[in-house]
């Protein structure tokens, strides 16, 4: 039945004048025989007296037993109900709550039982998010990111650890795109570190893709596509540079023809400077020009003392030996463009 005094329209701790004052007042209303036998005003009539006799000196007592009883009944069935609380924290409470002789006390502890759950629920989702990320990264990556995933406490720090390893994936990626020009590519490395969704970072890269499909059509279409096989990624990024740059292909081409011999002999001073007089574009010049300056740059002696004084060990002793045959390469080098020449 509904609460006695909310029945009657009558305050807690109402005194009995004032309980018996509500009880005619409302039987007044809802006395059947004036109600000529609505059904509605019997129900109520009934209620009323119900009320009344729970709140009189005999029934408020049990009145209040029964509805603490009630509301233990409603607490336990409540903390029994809760999926993600452990059975010893459910034993817990619901040994408190039955010992309980207070109200208030019953409503505290089902609402402390039910945050338990909720905090219980969201550590649950959180160690299943983290384990769907972990899974997804592979060994290199796991061996980085495992100890940070572990240690977020909450599913924006895993968000957020997970944009960092989409970007630093696809930056990886980037770099190894060989036919973009370095300059390029540290515009697209700029965009993907600046980037606040992985839509953006896709774009990014496919433009990346794109581009580098573009350079290959173009060292495809002129047959440079073997000759730039033939170089690293460094080399290569010199080559895009020139063609973002706006250099001619046909000059590119020669000079990497001359490139391609100058490595098949051997770099030095003296064969630069002896290509460097042939009949060459002003592109080629300058490239052999820097070339020129790069030579010998990290042939500096390395000196290595050991304990008893021994004699200064020189690491560029191979360099040395290898310019006292200049001479030789010189010719092979004249004889090989020679060729490349009537080929083109």
């Amino acid at each position: 039945m509904r609460n006695p005094y909310e029945v009657l329209g009558v305050e807690v701790g109402a005194s009995q004048s004032e309980i018996r004052k509500a009880y005619l007042n409302k039987m007044k209303q809802y006395h059947p025989d004036k109600n000529n036998g609505d059904k509605n005003a019997e129900r109520m009539a009934q209620e009323i007296n119900e009320a009344y006799e729970i709140l009189s000196n005999s029934g408020k007592q049990d009145y209040a037993r029964i509805n603490l009883e009630r509301k233990k009944k409603n607490a336990i069935d409540l903390i029994k109900n809760l999926v993600y609380i452990s059975d010893a924290r459910k034993k817990e409470l619901i040994n408190f709550i039955e010992q309980s002789t207070n109200e208030f006390e019953i409503t505290r502890c089902v609402n402390k039982a039910t945050i338990i759950d909720q905090q219980e629920k969201q550590k649950i989702e959180l160690r299943q998010y983290k384990q769907e990320l972990l899974s997804k990264l592979d060994k290199e990556m796991l061996t980085v990111y495992e100890k940070m995933i572990n240690c977020a406490r909450t599913k924006a720090e895993v968000d957020e650890i997970s944009k960092k390893i989409y970007r630093n994936k696809h930056i990886k990626l980037l770099k190894k795109i060989p036919f973009i020009s370095q300059k390029r590519k540290n515009e697209y490395l700029r965009q993907i570190i600046n980037s606040k969704d992985e839509v953006e970072i896709q774009f990014i890269m496919s433009t990346a893709y794109k581009q580098n499909e573009e350079t290959i059509k173009i060292f495809k279409q002129y047959n440079m596509d073997i000759m730039v096989s033939m170089l690293n990624i460094d080399e290569i990024s010199l080559i895009i540079d020139a063609l973002q740059d706006g250099i001619n292909i046909k000059d590119i081409k020669e000079f990497l023809e001359i490139y391609l011999i100058l490595k098949s002999t051997g770099i030095s001073k003296t064969s630069i400077q002896s290509l460097s007089k042939l009949n060459i574009s002003e592109f080629t010049r300058k490239k052999l020009e820097e070339l020129e300056k790069t030579v010998g740059q990290e042939t500096k002696v390395d000196r290595s003392y050991c304990n008893n004084n021994k004699k200064i060990i020189n690491k560029n002793k191979i360099y040395n030996e290898k310019i006292i045959n200049d001479k030789i390469k010189e010719e092979i080098i004249i004889d090989k463009y020679s060729d490349f020449n009537q080929k083109r």
